[in-house]
């Protein structure tokens, strides 16, 4: 539980949420290994949390909407925050700055109440490489972009399909498959340092 409160913790630019993130978006994998142990804390934290199933958002600085393309699936390397209510997260844009709005339908979220500095939030937490299907790009109204995603399922229930009630995707093995590759890669590697 102390990895959880120590994720939620703000501390402007030097926010723990903010180096880790910072680390598991960069190409170069090494700089990831200082925090294996912390990462192996994290994940068997989340795992003991309660799952969330149903619409959470997220908003970010910026319109991030040129990497995402409608029905290709997506993978998010760092722990993302987000939260069941669309308001707490309104009051993070600023509407004079682009921003992209994510509303993503969740299979696997993990509900953090208890275990953050702002119960007021509600914040979900999805996992580091958590798999999602662009839905849709939505619309844009004046600095806003919406992003309508899916999470797909990853631990073996219902053969790899999509649990949600929009639509009828299907993960393919191929897709499972690599999923499984690098979360082994992430623990053997653990084990071997």
């Amino acid at each position: 539980s102390a990895a959880l409160f120590l994720y939620t913790m703000e501390a402007g630019d030097h926010s723990f949420y903010r180096l880790l993130n910072q680390v598991l978006r960069k190409e170069n994998r090494n700089e990831v290994i200082p925090w294996f142990s912390y990462l192996k804390l994290i994940d068997t934290a989340v795992r003991k949390l309660p799952k969330v199933k149903g619409i959470i958002w997220r908003a970010v600085a910026g319109n991030v909407t040129s990497g995402y393309t409608a029905n290709k699936t997506v993978t998010w390397w760092t722990v993302s925050s987000c939260s069941i209510s669309v308001d707490v997260v309104k009051a993070f844009l600023k509407p004079d700055q682009e921003a992209t709005l994510f509303m993503i339908e969740a299979i696997a979220g993990r509900n953090l109440a208890g275990y953050t500095m702002y119960p007021d939030e509600q914040e979900v937490i999805l996992e580091f490489g958590t798999q999602l299907l662009v839905r849709n790009i939505g619309f844009q109204y004046g600095n806003l972009r919406l992003v309508y995603l899916i999470e797909t399922n990853d631990d073996g229930d219902s053969d790899g399909e999509c649990v949600c009630s929009l639509c009828h995707c299907k993960d393919t093995a191929r897709q499972r498959w690599s999923r499984y590759l690098v979360k082994s890669y992430f623990y053997i590697f653990l084990i071997a340092h």
